[in-house]
């Protein structure tokens, strides 16, 4: 793919180079530069060569983690701007784990809550499958108003689709 699109941008550069300047490959070292800038930006957007690394040993395993959630309480959390729905779940063992982002807007879609449900991951890198219902419809206990985007990345809502909460995440927010 990355090929693919270098190719087609050098292509692209040279047509529009040869049809209005008559001048050195100018084309050639844009397009170079630019498949540097992407190919080293890329390794921040992939993980890195680590996370890769733990991927590729993921699936020569052949293995996933799943976790089953069985909710006692539900707290729903409006959505700020379109940063995608947000739940709180306590479970019936007292945990209290959140869940964020875009990726909820299908599964809200499907009655979400549910009674029963899992998390599905990769063991080694973490890589997040998704979440699977396994149960009913249970209702929303309550709902709280959008956190701020201070408290959203204090808690690292940025950085995963779903959090279990400490003590320190719950006095946050308790106080937000």
């Amino acid at each position: 793919m990355f090929v693919i699109f270098i190719a087609v941008l050098g292509g692209m550069l040279r047509g529009c180079q040869i049809k209005t300047v008559d001048a050195p490959p100018i084309w050639l070292a844009i397009t170079a530069i630019v498949a540097v800038a992407i190919y080293v930006r890329s390794k921040r957007w992939s993980g890195g060569p680590e996370y890769r690394k733990r991927i590729r040993q993921d699936l020569d395993a052949g293995m996933s983690r799943t976790t089953i959630i069985e909710p006692a309480f539900v707290t729903e959390i409006e959505e700020q701007e379109d940063e995608g729905p947000s739940y709180i779940v306590v479970t019936k063992e007292g945990e209290s784990i959140l869940l964020t982002g875009q990726w909820l807007v299908p599964i809200k879609r499907r009655n979400f809550p549910w009674s029963k449900f899992e998390i599905c991951e990769a063991p080694l890198s973490g890589h997040f499958f998704g979440v699977y219902n396994r149960g009913a419809p249970f209702p929303v206990s309550q709902k709280r108003e959008a956190l701020s985007y201070e408290d959203a990345k204090a808690l690292g809502c940025f950085h995963s689709n779903y959090i279990v909460l400490d003590d320190e995440a719950k006095k946050l927010l308790q106080g937000a």
